[in-house]
This record gives C-alpha cells, sequence and structure tokens, in this order.
C-alpha cells in the first residue's frame, strides 16, 4: 500500500518542469532546499543545474558544529556552481556573515567571480571587513584580489552586514549598470569616508536604501561626496536622517524620501529636532522633491512625539503612514 509521503511526491512529480523551475527561481527558497526539492522525483533530478536564482544561506547548516557547518557550506556552494549549467544568473545570494576565516576567502572570491561572469542582474553580499570593494563597472572581491570581472548586467546590489566594512578609495568607481542598491550595516561604526567610498561606486544608482547604524554625521561633512545625479527615491532609517539634512544638495533629481524613524536616536529628542528644523526647512524647497514619507511602524510614545513634530511643519509634500516594521 503506497504511504501518504509516497502519494504525495507521486502528485507532486505530475507538475510541468516549467512551473517546477520557476517556483524555484520565483520564489524565495534556499538553493539547498531547491536541490533537496528535485530529488522528490527522477524526473527532476536534471533541473537543479538550470536554476537562475541561486540564495545560499549558511544558516541552513546547523549540525551544532560551528566549524563543520562553514565546511559543509563552502563545500555545498562550490559544488552546486561546478555542476551547474551555462545558464545566466537573474539572482545570487550569499548570506555567511560568520564565514569570514581567511581561510574562506578565496572560495567567496570565486563565488562572486563565478555570479558576475554569468550576467548576474541581482547581487546580495555579506560585507565583509576584507570584502565588498567595488570598481566602475566591476566588482572586486576582496582586497587582495587583482583580476577585474565586468559586470553590465548588474542592477541591484545589497550589501548586508553586522560589522565594521572597510572600503579602499583607490578601488571604488561607479557600477553604471546598477538600478537600487542596498547598504543596510548594522552594529559597526562609519564615518563620513566610509560613505564618501560606498556612494562613489553607487553614483548612478536611481532607488538607494541606506541603513547604517552609528553613521557619524556633522554640518563638516566633506565636499567630496559624490552628485547622485539619477537618484529619485531614498529609502533610509533614523541613523541617516541627519546625514541626508546636510547632503541633501549632492540629490539634485530626488523626488521622494521614505524615513523609517524606528531607532533610538539623539536627533528624536526636542532639542534634536529643534535644532534641525531649519535644515529641513530648505529639504522641503527642493523643486523635484515631491514627497517626504514619515512611516510610523512601531506606534509608541516616541514615535508619536516625532510625528507631531513633522505635522507642525505643515508642509503637503509631508506624508506620515503607517507600515509594518521594515527589517
Amino acid at each position: 500500500m503506497m504511504s501518504s509521503q509516497e502519494s504525495e511526491s507521486d502528485k507532486m512529480t505530475n507538475f510541468p518542469e516549467e512551473l517546477v523551475v520557476d517556483i524555484m527561481g520565483l520564489s524565495s527558497m534556499k538553493t539547498r532546499a531547491a536541490v533537496q526539492m528535485c530529488m522528490l522525483s527522477k524526473r527532476w533530478n536534471h533541473l537543479w543545474p538550470f536554476l537562475s536564482a541561486l540564495n545560499f544561506d549558511l544558516k541552513e547548516f546547523n549540525s551544532g558544529d560551528p566549524k563543520q557547518d562553514k565546511h559543509s557550506f563552502s563545500r555545498f556552494v562550490t559544488t552546486m556552481l561546478n555542476r551547474r549549467k551555462a545558464v545566466n544568473l537573474d539572482k545570487f545570494r550569499l548570506s555567511c556573515v560568520n564565514l569570514w576565516e581567511k581561510q574562506y576567502h578565496s572560495s567567496i572570491e570565486r563565488w562572486i567571480i563565478y555570479a558576475v561572469q554569468h550576467q548576474v542582474k541581482v547581487l546580495q553580499l555579506p560585507a565583509f571587513s576584507w570584502c565588498g570593494s567595488l570598481v566602475s563597472k566591476h566588482i572586486v572581491a576582496c582586497d587582495n584580489m587583482t583580476e577585474k570581472i565586468y559586470c553590465p548586467s548588474l542592477r541591484k546590489l545589497f550589501l548586508l552586514g553586522e560589522e565594521d566594512v572597510v572600503v579602499l578609495a583607490d578601488k571604488v568607481g561607479s557600477i553604471s549598470s546598477l538600478i537600487h542598491a542596498n547598504v543596510s550595516l548594522r552594529d559597526g561604526s562609519y564615518g563620513s569616508s566610509f560613505l564618501t567610498y560606498a556612494l562613489n561606486s553607487l553614483s548612478c544608482v536611481e532607488n538607494l536604501d541606506l541603513c547604517v547604524h552609528k553613521l557619524a554625521a556633522s554640518s563638516q561633512f566633506p565636499s567630496i561626496y559624490p552628485t547622485l545625479h539619477k537618484l529619485k527615491n531614498l529609502s533610509i532609517c533614523g541613523h541617516c536622517f541627519n546625514y541626508v539634512l546636510y547632503m541633501w544638495k549632492y540629490m539634485p533629481n530626488l523626488e521622494k524620501i521614505t524615513l523609517w524613524p524606528y531607532c533610538q536616536h539623539y536627533l528624536w529628542s526636542s532639542e534634536g529636532l529643534n535644532r534641525d528644523y531649519a535644515l529641513l526647512r530648505e529639504i522641503m524647497k527642493c523643486k523635484k522633491l515631491k514627497v517626504l514619507e514619515v512611516v510610523c511602524a512601531r506606534f509608541d510614545d516616541q514615535e508619536r512625539q516625532l510625528m507631531d513634530h513633522f505635522r507642525k511643519l505643515k508642509d503637503p509634500k509631508i506624508v506620515i503612514s503607517n507600515k509594518q516594521f521594515k527589517n
């Protein structure tokens, strides 16, 4: 008698191959799970090498032995890429912030090179202290890497991290193909020089999401910031708002600012807000700016106080909205 598990597996084998590939490619399914899904049926065994979206996550390897998990993860990614067919990539996500040991540097470098060589359109990388340097139409995976890889296909870049990031000034240029960039760096201390280097790499983007905790901001910002001529939509967390107060003149075509003020910050005190009102009013005079959206996400007393301050400006460009907390 056929078991329920066998019956379910048999039903799934009736799915068209194109549908199976679409499900694995269009969803946020992790690559390891996608490969396991293909193993459910002999009819699907040949499909996984054709995946156009690869999502590698170290957290999937949780045997309880961190050292062994890192080794297994590295071996899985390398094996997957070696056996994959010559199909261009739509997305390549590498989530392995804890894989910082020097022994893995060359492997991570090769993985990123692979993604770039296969015309990746959306690239999401961990922000290591030794990784993340960007050069004009190239991606330099590591600071000691000599080879430069053309990447004219890249449209979206995500740099995510939980630690300090070092971006080398002499290796930073502009990736002209980028449309959307997301820089999310937590629990580090990043000065104006870091942002200078990062924005030099992203000077052609139209949409920028910026969340950099402990970002240093002052009226003494250097005048070496690139002008973001194409930037139209800027989404920032509360930590970065002070940066925008001083740097908005470098964004001449900015149409919308979305502010997620869900973090504790001196700016949200009455004294801080009153001090920066004059700067904020200047931003609102920008002719091309259509909307400053301030998002309510936590609905606490501090946030309500902040919203009251924005309402007092009585500017029609300011829109206060309610949304779920943004991760």
